[in-house]
């Protein structure tokens, strides 16, 4: 198994160049998920990550 690792906007030239099984995106809650009509929800997993703590 391969993990690659990119920015939103290497999204679509990662996916065109290693043609994965499934995608997984991190992503803050309040940010929108890219949404891929080749990738189903069944194939692309969203995490919303909140990994800023205020004091």
């Amino acid at each position: 198994m391969t993990i690659i690792v990119c920015s939103l906007a290497e999204l679509a030239p990662q996916i065109a160049e290693h043609e994965p099984d499934r995608i997984i995106s991190l992503l803050s809650p309040s940010d929108a998920f890219p949404m891929r009509p080749d990738y189903g929800l069944d194939r692309h997993l969203h995490v919303a990550v909140d990994d800023i703590i205020e004091q």
